[in-house]
């Protein structure tokens, strides 16, 4: 089921015309799971993840993303400083920060991912997948 995703291939590499959207402002502390079902072929082994960060606490965060039950470990990483006020208005600005990279998908088609604190939330789009 679903829409076709438009991609196109180079050396077994599948990479999507238009990221994919698979978490909109993740929140979760503890290691919470993100399907990737309905972006990825069963038969995934590797998948092209980038890892947004957006903080709105005065205290630096992070956030991470992992293969499925990967305990102890982590694939990918992203800090963001904290908020800082404006020197323009009285104002504070919230801190953006990403990274991009290759995490295995394993049988279970899924990663996990974990923020430091609620206060700060990631976003998480597929850009395309490798088979075996």
């Amino acid at each position: 089921g679903g829409s076709p995703i438009p991609w196109r291939a180079l050396n077994g590499r599948y990479h999507f015309l238009v990221l994919q959207s698979v978490l909109g402002s993740g929140t979760d502390m503890p290691w919470t799971t993100i399907s990737l079902a309905a972006v990825l072929p069963p038969t995934a082994q590797i998948v092209y993840a980038n890892l947004q960060l957006v903080n709105n606490s005065t205290l630096a965060r992070q956030a991470y993303l992992r293969p499925a039950s990967a305990a102890g470990s982590y694939s990918l990483y992203v800090g963001a400083n904290a908020r800082y006020l404006t020197a323009i208005t009285p104002t504070t600005a919230s801190v953006y920060n990403s990274t991009y990279g290759e995490i295995p998908t394993g049988a279970s088609n899924n990663i996990e991912y974990q923020v430091s604190g609620s206060d700060a939330f990631c976003s998480v789009f597929v850009s395309g997948f490798s088979e075996p």
